[in-house]
């Protein structure tokens, strides 16, 4: 691929053309014949702008991001390049006759799970949704979206909109690449994306209020293996972590805040066919310790769970479709040897 990278009202930087560098050469994987590049970086009133154009054999790819930081302006400018060639690729593709990968079909539900919500003595407040889909042969994403119930959908701010990770298969667990968090904060819907770089080893945390543009709050190294709360659940139903025995411990880093985070899961006995387990999150450096009370079927999926929540007490969900919960074949692929930390006596 020929690069060529122009300032313009901003002064000359290598650590700047690198890392565009770096991030174009990632598409060469999109596109089989040669491709020209061609970038601008430049200043205007405070913003950063980012001025991306790319030349595939005729074919003209274009975009345009602006941002507070130079290098967060980068980043959305070639996550929209990404995309596009994506679909480029895909047409190509499909144009030859590919039709198995280009005409992707239809997500596949490979679980949908339903809890009712109660809050203190109030029953069914709100019911969440947890299903897991096949995006395509070795991609996945897990969802979790809650709607309140009657009177409660005027006080639903409690509730989260939409929990959302993007997992591929690898190595024999699943390897999270994004995670989504959509709620109401004050009346505005906000998004906080975390994406894993696992390339550069990097962890980067991204926030958008309504109507505003995306802001990179801050990046940390990713020191892997760790996890997000729903590619954590499915690698514990898929054995990752070893078998889950009575009166073990098992220790999980979980996403940082950015400062580190800690799952503590405390196994107990198996009483009526249900393992009981508590679960602690830790923050090192404010030692806040939250903690939740699980009830798993022999799948290793909450039949019931509650915390506790100042004012109203005991907020709970129950699962109302345990015939939903899938008993094998829940990525439809073989088990695979386990590959992370083992619960330890």
């Amino acid at each position: 691929m020929q690069i060529s990278v122009t300032f313009r009202q901003i002064e000359p930087s290598e650590a700047l053309k690198n890392y565009v560098t770096d991030r174009l050469n990632k598409f060469k994987r999109y596109v089989d014949g040669p491709m020209e590049a061609h970038v601008v970086l430049g200043l205007e009133k405070f913003r950063h702008l980012a001025d991306v154009t790319i030349d595939s054999n005729g074919h003209i790819i274009k975009g345009k991001e602006e941002n507070t930081d130079m290098y967060a302006a980068i980043d959305l400018v070639m996550d929209k390049i990404d995309m596009q060639l994506k679909k480029f690729r895909d047409k190509m593709r499909s144009s030859k006759g590919d039709r198995s990968r280009s005409a992707a079909p239809a997500p596949s539900v490979r679980e949908d799970l339903e809890y009712q919500i109660s809050l203190g003595p109030c029953a069914d407040v709100g019911r969440v949704h947890l299903i897991l889909k096949e995006l395509e042969p070795g991609r996945y994403l897990a969802e979790v979206s809650g709607a309140a119930q009657g009177m409660w959908q005027l006080t639903s701010r409690w509730l989260p909109e939409r929990y959302q990770a993007e997992m591929v298969y690898r190595d024999g667990r699943l390897v999270p690449l994004f995670y989504r968090e959509e709620f109401l904060n004050q009346g505005q819907k906000v998004m906080k994306e975390y994406r894993f770089d696992h390339e550069r080893g990097r962890l980067t945390l991204w926030r958008q209020v309504q109507g505003s543009e995306k802001v990179k709050k801050w990046e940390v190294p990713l020191k892997s293996p760790v996890y997000d709360p729903l590619s954590l659940f499915y690698n514990i139903r898929l054995g990752v972590f070893g078998p889950v025995l009575g009166g073990a411990t098992l220790r999980i880093m979980a996403l940082p805040t950015p400062e580190p985070r800690e799952m503590v899961f405390t196994i107990g006995a198996v009483n009526h066919r249900a393992r009981e387990v508590m679960m602690e999150c830790r923050r090192s450096e404010t030692k806040e310790v939250n903690q939740y009370y699980l009830s798993l079927s022999p799948e290793q999926v909450p039949t019931l769970a509650w915390t506790r929540v100042p004012l109203f007490g005991k907020l709970a969900g129950r699962l109302v479709n345990p015939g939903g919960i899938r008993k094998e074949g829940l990525l439809a692929r073989p088990p695979s040897p386990s590959g992370g930390p083992k619960a330890q006596p």
